[in-house]
């Protein structure tokens, strides 16, 4: 009860700790920081919010997994707190991967990496 209290009241401060830290970090930034810093902020709350959806729909399938295997050979011992601890990073892993491409557009456009680099780096398809 008390995590998903947490996460509830975590995700509900949201907006108010997002505003916070942008007044914070807002009289630092230049005109071209700032320019990027709308977008890549809209982007990425989009991206996590599709990978969290994702993330949800394909959910259903490591827990049917999870349950058919422990049937055959084991006890089923699931709790709340177990369940929702699993769902969570689960679904965080999700949220967190669909960043990926915001963060190395990221590092392009501070100069980090270079598109060649990443071109040339490129696993094989």
């Amino acid at each position: 009860m008390l995590k998903l209290s947490l996460a509830t009241g975590l995700a509900l401060a949201t907006p108010v700790w997002i505003y916070h830290l942008w007044a914070f970090v807002a009289p630092a930034l230049r005109g071209r920081e700032r320019r990027y810093a709308l977008p890549f902020t809209v982007l990425g709350v989009a991206l996590f919010v599709a990978g969290l959806a994702v993330g949800f729909v394909t959910l259903r399938y490591p827990i049917d997994w999870l349950l058919s295997f422990s049937a055959r050979s084991f006890v089923e011992i699931i709790t709340a707190d177990n369940y929702f601890t699993f769902v969570a990073y689960f679904l965080l892993a999700f949220g967190l991967t669909f960043e990926l491409p915001l963060v190395l557009t990221g590092l392009v456009v501070m100069g980090v990496v270079s598109p060649d680099a990443l071109r040339t780096h490129r696993a094989p398809s």
